[in-house]
Protein backbone atom coordinates (compact mmCIF):
# COMPACT_ATOMS: atom_id res chain seq x y z
CA UNK A 1 0.00 0.00 0.00
CA UNK A 2 1.37 3.40 -0.96
CA UNK A 3 0.66 6.77 -0.41
CA UNK A 4 -0.05 9.38 -2.71
CA UNK A 5 3.50 11.32 -2.07
CA UNK A 6 2.92 15.37 -1.83
CA UNK A 7 4.33 15.56 1.62
CA UNK A 8 7.10 17.82 0.61
CA UNK A 9 7.27 19.83 3.89
CA UNK A 10 10.51 17.87 5.06
CA UNK A 11 12.40 17.82 2.15
CA UNK A 12 11.82 21.39 1.33
CA UNK A 13 12.91 22.67 5.02
CA UNK A 14 15.92 20.74 4.72
CA UNK A 15 16.21 22.64 0.73
CA UNK A 16 15.91 26.08 2.37
CA UNK A 17 17.90 25.28 5.52
CA UNK A 18 20.64 23.31 4.24
CA UNK A 19 21.13 24.13 0.74
CA UNK A 20 19.85 28.20 0.65
CA UNK A 21 17.08 26.91 -2.35
CA UNK A 22 13.82 28.24 -1.97
CA UNK A 23 10.96 25.23 -2.56
CA UNK A 24 9.71 26.99 -5.99
CA UNK A 25 12.99 27.37 -7.45
CA UNK A 26 13.16 26.21 -10.86
CA UNK A 27 15.15 23.16 -11.79
CA UNK A 28 17.13 24.07 -14.30
CA UNK A 29 18.99 27.25 -12.36
CA UNK A 30 20.31 24.63 -10.28
CA UNK A 31 24.28 22.95 -11.00
CA UNK A 32 24.43 19.30 -11.13
CA UNK A 33 25.95 19.28 -7.52
CA UNK A 34 22.36 20.98 -5.81
CA UNK A 35 20.70 18.43 -7.78
CA UNK A 36 22.55 16.00 -6.53
CA UNK A 37 22.60 17.14 -2.72
CA UNK A 38 18.95 17.59 -3.58
CA UNK A 39 18.41 13.70 -4.61
CA UNK A 40 20.64 12.71 -1.17
CA UNK A 41 18.25 14.44 0.82
CA UNK A 42 15.39 13.55 -0.61
CA UNK A 43 16.53 9.65 -0.65
CA UNK A 44 17.25 10.28 3.16
CA UNK A 45 13.43 11.43 3.62
CA UNK A 46 11.78 8.71 2.18
CA UNK A 47 12.06 6.45 4.97
CA UNK A 48 8.60 8.60 6.72
CA UNK A 49 7.33 7.69 3.04
CA UNK A 50 8.16 4.09 3.32
CA UNK A 51 7.18 3.64 7.20
CA UNK A 52 3.98 5.09 6.34
CA UNK A 53 2.80 3.12 3.47
CA UNK A 54 3.77 0.07 5.56
CA UNK A 55 2.10 1.37 8.39
CA UNK A 56 -1.20 1.21 5.75
CA UNK A 57 -0.57 -2.09 4.43
CA UNK A 58 -0.54 -3.33 8.21
CA UNK A 59 -3.93 -1.80 8.59
CA UNK A 60 -5.42 -3.59 4.96
CA UNK A 61 -4.58 -6.87 6.60
CA UNK A 62 -7.70 -5.99 8.88
CA UNK A 63 -11.41 -6.43 7.77
CA UNK A 64 -11.86 -3.11 5.29
CA UNK A 65 -14.72 -1.17 8.11
CA UNK A 66 -18.52 -1.02 6.71
CA UNK A 67 -20.32 1.41 6.99
CA UNK A 68 -23.37 0.58 9.06
CA UNK A 69 -25.88 0.76 5.78
CA UNK A 70 -24.18 -2.17 4.37
CA UNK A 71 -25.44 -5.58 5.83
CA UNK A 72 -21.79 -6.99 6.10
CA UNK A 73 -21.92 -7.79 10.09
CA UNK A 74 -19.02 -9.46 9.85
CA UNK A 75 -16.73 -6.59 9.29
CA UNK A 76 -18.41 -4.54 11.74
CA UNK A 77 -18.10 -7.37 14.40
CA UNK A 78 -14.95 -7.53 14.01
CA UNK A 79 -14.26 -3.27 14.74
CA UNK A 80 -16.34 -3.58 17.52
CA UNK A 81 -14.97 -6.73 19.41
CA UNK A 82 -11.60 -5.00 18.57
CA UNK A 83 -12.59 -1.95 20.42
CA UNK A 84 -14.57 -3.77 23.11
CA UNK A 85 -10.93 -6.40 23.76
CA UNK A 86 -8.30 -2.63 23.45
CA UNK A 87 -10.36 -0.89 25.68
CA UNK A 88 -9.56 1.85 23.19
CA UNK A 89 -12.23 4.02 21.38
CA UNK A 90 -9.57 5.35 18.93
CA UNK A 91 -9.46 2.20 17.36
CA UNK A 92 -12.98 2.56 15.82
CA UNK A 93 -13.11 3.20 11.89
CA UNK A 94 -14.86 6.50 12.62
CA UNK A 95 -11.87 7.67 15.29
CA UNK A 96 -9.38 6.47 12.45
CA UNK A 97 -10.75 7.41 8.88
CA UNK A 98 -9.39 10.64 9.03
CA UNK A 99 -5.66 9.60 10.30
CA UNK A 100 -6.08 6.85 7.52
CA UNK A 101 -7.26 9.25 4.74
CA UNK A 102 -4.50 11.90 5.42
CA UNK A 103 -1.88 8.69 5.61
CA UNK A 104 -3.33 7.50 2.26
CA UNK A 105 -2.44 11.26 1.43
CA UNK A 106 1.87 10.80 2.61
CA UNK A 107 0.67 12.57 5.76
CA UNK A 108 1.20 9.41 8.68
CA UNK A 109 2.13 11.31 11.65
CA UNK A 110 -1.73 11.83 13.01
CA UNK A 111 -2.54 8.32 12.48
CA UNK A 112 0.91 6.95 14.07
CA UNK A 113 -0.29 9.14 17.23
CA UNK A 114 -3.69 7.60 17.45
CA UNK A 115 -2.14 4.37 16.95
CA UNK A 116 0.73 4.81 19.72
CA UNK A 117 -1.66 6.42 21.93
CA UNK A 118 -4.25 3.57 21.26
CA UNK A 119 -1.47 0.69 22.18
CA UNK A 120 -0.25 2.67 24.94
CA UNK A 121 -3.13 2.98 27.12
CA UNK A 122 -4.01 -0.82 26.93
CA UNK A 123 -3.92 -3.04 29.93
CA UNK A 124 -1.57 -6.08 29.57
CA UNK A 125 -5.25 -7.98 29.50
CA UNK A 126 -6.06 -5.48 26.60
CA UNK A 127 -3.36 -5.84 24.65
CA UNK A 128 -3.48 -9.49 25.03
CA UNK A 129 -7.44 -10.10 23.94
CA UNK A 130 -6.52 -7.63 20.98
CA UNK A 131 -3.48 -9.46 20.05
CA UNK A 132 -5.61 -12.51 19.85
CA UNK A 133 -8.31 -11.07 17.94
CA UNK A 134 -6.70 -9.71 15.38
CA UNK A 135 -3.90 -12.82 15.16
CA UNK A 136 -7.43 -14.62 14.68
CA UNK A 137 -8.28 -12.71 12.05
CA UNK A 138 -4.69 -13.01 10.49
CA UNK A 139 -4.39 -16.77 11.02
CA UNK A 140 -8.00 -17.74 9.27
CA UNK A 141 -6.26 -18.31 5.96
CA UNK A 142 -3.75 -20.00 4.89
CA UNK A 143 -1.51 -16.45 4.85
CA UNK A 144 0.36 -16.51 8.33
CA UNK A 145 1.17 -19.24 10.07
CA UNK A 146 1.29 -20.15 13.67
CA UNK A 147 -0.74 -19.54 16.25
CA UNK A 148 -3.21 -16.40 16.59
CA UNK A 149 -2.01 -14.58 19.75
CA UNK A 150 2.34 -15.19 18.88
CA UNK A 151 1.07 -13.64 14.98
CA UNK A 152 -1.16 -10.76 16.56
CA UNK A 153 1.01 -9.49 18.81
CA UNK A 154 3.72 -9.35 16.14
CA UNK A 155 1.30 -7.61 14.51
CA UNK A 156 1.06 -5.12 16.85
CA UNK A 157 4.21 -4.77 17.76
CA UNK A 158 4.49 -3.82 13.80
CA UNK A 159 2.48 -1.47 14.05
CA UNK A 160 3.89 0.41 17.08
CA UNK A 161 7.70 0.57 15.51
CA UNK A 162 6.15 1.66 12.66
CA UNK A 163 3.91 4.58 14.12
CA UNK A 164 7.32 5.53 15.91
CA UNK A 165 9.21 5.48 13.00
CA UNK A 166 6.85 8.07 11.57
CA UNK A 167 6.54 10.32 14.33
CA UNK A 168 10.42 10.42 14.51
CA UNK A 169 10.50 10.72 10.49
CA UNK A 170 7.99 13.73 10.94
CA UNK A 171 9.74 15.51 13.43
CA UNK A 172 11.21 19.21 13.01
CA UNK A 173 14.85 18.40 11.57
CA UNK A 174 17.90 19.63 13.47
CA UNK A 175 19.06 23.27 13.04
CA UNK A 176 22.61 23.09 11.26
CA UNK A 177 23.83 24.27 14.06
CA UNK A 178 22.59 21.15 16.28
CA UNK A 179 23.83 19.11 13.99
CA UNK A 180 27.58 20.77 13.95
CA UNK A 181 27.48 20.62 17.97
CA UNK A 182 26.53 16.93 17.72
CA UNK A 183 29.57 16.01 15.29
CA UNK A 184 31.83 18.08 17.62
CA UNK A 185 30.55 16.26 20.86
CA UNK A 186 31.44 12.77 19.03
CA UNK A 187 34.62 14.21 17.66
CA UNK A 188 36.07 15.15 21.04
CA UNK A 189 35.61 11.87 22.87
Amino acid sequence: MLPNYFNTKPLADYMRHDLNIPADREAGSLSAGRVGRIAALAAASSAAYAATGHLLALLALLPAPAPAEEGDEDRRTFWTDLRRASGASALLPANLRIGVVAALDGHGAGLATRLLGAFGGMSTDQRVATALLVGEHLTNGDDFPGPASTTGELWLRDVELTAWQIIHHHRRPPTRQAREQFREAWNRL
